[in-house]
């Protein structure tokens, strides 16, 4: 379940900054690379909803019969050559989304392999990030004092994240939550996008290349059945509930 939402307000400029300079502390600069998820692969793909979305959402790309997108893979972390069976600094893995509506039109998902977030707001993913720079230098003490007063990162740092054999046999969770009216009630929940094919469980892939997952092109993502992923809508709750899923998909196929 992804996580509420902190409020309607946007991060100021000055947090953003801060963000910024953590991540670059914690992972270091590496010009012309995203300082999270640096590593990545990008496909284009096709999205197509079911006939029920229309009743959840006003977002235009449900209530179209399909929808170009651009999606985006990755790594967890800001280090541009870690390595894909990593199994610390490669997961949660990332899966980004774009929908194209028009000319310089566009709506996006962000969403990674784990359900959830560490925290509620930016400023204590702030307190994260610099109690994991620290813990980096040798000083533990930082981060387990932030995990033992934030539960919900402490259950991030500790739950198992299998390394699949490829992104196609990964799911993938909204980061932040929407809220949709239904019924004049107003509800949060949670975009998710599951693929088709089955996890590889807690097998720890030790493949020999260190890019295997993110080499393009990727077996599973550009055969020729490409691989599908269905976008799901789930109620954010003390008990989640999944209240639709597409019989449809989005198709997705790397980029050259």
């Amino acid at each position: 379940m992804a996580t509420s939402p902190e409020s309607n307000s946007a991060a100021s400029p000055a947090l953003i900054l801060q963000l910024l300079d953590a991540l670059d502390v914690l992972f270091g600069l590496h010009p012309g690379f995203r300082p999270a998820h640096a590593k990545g692969a990008t496909c284009s793909g096709t999205f197509t909803p079911s006939a029920e979305a229309v009743n959840l959402t006003r977002a235009p790309h449900v209530a179209r019969p399909s929808t170009p997108i651009v999606v985006r893979f990755s790594d967890s972390s800001g280090l541009p050559s870690v390595a894909d069976n990593d199994p610390e600094l490669a997961s949660p893995r990332g899966f980004a989304v774009r929908f194209y509506l028009a000319d310089h039109v566009h709506t996006d998902i962000i969403a990674h392999s784990y359900d959830g977030f560490p925290v509620r707001t930016g400023a204590e993913f702030l307190e994260f990030l610099h109690a994991a720079a620290a813990f980096g230098k040798g000083q533990p003490e930082a981060l387990g004092a932030f995990l033992a007063s934030h539960p919900r990162a402490k259950q991030f740092v500790e739950a198992p994240k299998p390394i699949p054999s490829s992104f196609a046999r990964e799911s993938f969770f909204a980061v932040t939550a929407f809220q949709h009216r239904r019924d004049f009630l107003t509800q949060t929940a949670a975009i998710a996008a599951a693929t088709t094919a089955a996890l590889v469980g807690t097998r720890q892939v030790t493949a020999g290349d260190p890019s295997f997952m993110n080499n393009v092109p990727d077996p599973l993502l550009a055969g020729k059945e490409l691989p599908t992923f269905k976008f799901a809508l789930e109620k954010s709750s003390a008990k989640v509930l999944r209240i639709w899923e597409s019989p449809r998909a989005a198709t997705v196929k790397c980029l050259a």
